[in-house]
């Protein structure tokens, strides 16, 4: 069933993304003056680097694998400069006709799907696919522990994140990070689904790794800039990430490290002696 849904979505996204190169040959935008100018909304290195970032999804629609996404995420953050730079300078500034608006929501569906909606659905499917190993093992409690204390202030951080978080010198009253917040801390939070599930040191040291650039994006992300008033619950969301970012970056990998169970030790094996 997961697979199933996991499939149509992607097939949604390269439908998408094949319409917005499509998008990009037709007039865009539109400049108005004694001569009225139409031009392209994309241009033919968009549509190459573009079909490039597509091109791993047709693997991924086959066989929805967690390999195969990480594969299609890892081919988008190669070509995500050279993608930005093209988008850049392919685009337009003037009055945005329809084909223009339809490229540029294609874009922004697109690539972020691919940058990060991929390996966070590639952690969901392996973390589907994993029994539930014993719980009685001293490494797999603490590090359960780690992912529920982890879990409560991601979803404290998205509860506060649609509440008033600063005010602006023109009276004007913004969120703290709303929508953009919530998809954040799915991203970051994501790999614990995995550890969660099967609780190994690999696991852990590959959320550390993940949640490191993560935060720091999140946290550029919601900084607010100095000429604002800022509230209550923006602050209580830079505190929560704070705690985050410790629990995360020291004390999982340091929990991983130390901790060792008796099966862990090397014991010798018992040998059968026949008499």
């Amino acid at each position: 069933m997961l697979r199933t849904v996991l499939r149509v979505v992607v097939a949604c996204v390269l439908v998408i993304g094949v319409a917005t190169i499509v998008m990009g040959f037709l007039p865009g935008f539109a400049y108005r003056g004694p001569i009225v100018e139409a031009h392209h909304a994309g241009s033919q290195g968009f549509a190459l680097l573009f079909a490039m970032v597509l091109a791993p999804g047709i693997a991924v629609l086959r066989d929805p694998s967690p390999g195969r996404f990480a594969a299609w995420a890892m081919v988008g953050w190669v070509l995500a400069l050279p993608f930005a730079l093209v988008t850049s300078y392919g685009g337009g500034d003037g009055e945005r006709l329809l084909p223009g608006i339809l490229f540029e929501y294609g874009e922004w569906i697109t690539m972020p799907f691919v940058l990060l909606g991929a390996p966070v659905l590639g952690f969901v499917v392996a973390a589907s696919g994993r029994e539930v190993p014993d719980h009685g093992h001293l490494l797999g409690r603490r590090l359960r522990r780690v992912t529920e204390v982890a879990f409560a202030l991601g979803i404290a951080i998205c509860v506060l994140g649609f509440l008033p978080g600063y005010i602006t010198y023109d009276a004007r009253v913004h969120d703290s990070g709303g929508l953009w917040l919530l998809g954040a801390m799915v991203v970051l939070l994501a790999p614990g689904v995995l550890l969660r599930v099967d609780p190994r040191r690999r696991f852990a040291w590959i959320w550390t790794m993940w949640a490191l650039p993560a935060l720091l994006l999140t946290w550029v992300g919601i900084d607010c800039g100095g000429e604002v008033c800022e509230l209550w619950p923006h602050r209580l969301i830079e505190t929560g990430l704070g705690m985050l970012a410790v629990l995360l970056a020291i004390a999982l990998p340091v929990i991983a490290f130390v901790t060792r169970d008796p099966t862990d030790s090397e014991m010798p094996g018992a040998r059968v002696v026949s008499s």
